[in-house]
């Protein structure tokens, strides 16, 4: 299967530079301009669009899909991560009321998440089972995958096989990352867990 992974358009909260993570925004003046100019900068054949069910990712795919003529499928495995108690605050928001877990660089650990969000392993598990679902559905097909900059992230590293640039590599606003998947060739969770970058430094992951 060929995939193109394509980030969401720019909502207010990511010009504000907060985490959305399970908060439905929608996108803003920017987020819609881009959407509306993704059209023409897709390549040319497009078999089918999924996207997650989340607002930003929605309104964005039905961009494409108007000027392309097809149908919008939703995967709720794209959705993005969730960030608990930090979504809707800014970066020195989050370290200054939850000093202790930012102290831990609680989102970027593997087994653990902020309370009320998702650990990373969460969010590989179920990326994890929708490329399967995906590729089971539509193989030897060209998806555009529309979704988020942290499921972007667990998307690549999946496909990819390696965790080491996970956070230095970004996926911006309507942005494509250009994938192949083959189920049979994905490492496991635990090889992918065992290489995690737990040294990495903490910084905003924005979605």
């Amino acid at each position: 299967m060929h995939l193109i992974v394509l980030r969401h358009g720019r909502t207010a909260f990511n010009a504000e530079g907060r985490y959305q993570g399970s908060i439905d925004t929608d996108l803003d003046a920017t987020g819609l301009a881009q959407a509306a100019q993704l059209h023409a900068a897709l390549p040319p054949q497009i078999d089918a669009i999924v996207s997650s069910p989340m607002r930003r990712a929605l309104r964005t795919a039905e961009a494409v899909a108007g000027a392309r003529g097809l149908p919008i499928s939703l995967a709720a495995e794209f959705r993005e991560r969730g960030a608990g108690v930090f979504e809707g605050l800014t970066a020195p928001e989050a370290r200054e009321r939850h000093p202790a877990l930012w102290q831990r660089s609680i989102t970027r650990q593997w087994g653990e998440g902020p309370p009320g969000g998702e650990s990373i392993r969460d969010v590989f598990v179920r990326v994890a089972s929708g490329l399967v679902r995906l590729h089971d559905a539509l193989a030897g097909r060209t998806v555009l995958l529309v979704a988020h900059g942290f499921v972007s992230k667990a998307i690549r590293a999946t496909v990819l096989g390696r965790t080491d640039d996970f956070f230095a590599w970004q996926l911006r606003n309507c942005e494509c990352l250009p994938l192949t998947v083959d189920p049979h060739q994905l490492r496991s969770l635990e090889d992918l867990g065992q290489d995690w970058p737990v040294g990495a430094a903490r910084a905003l992951d924005h979605a």
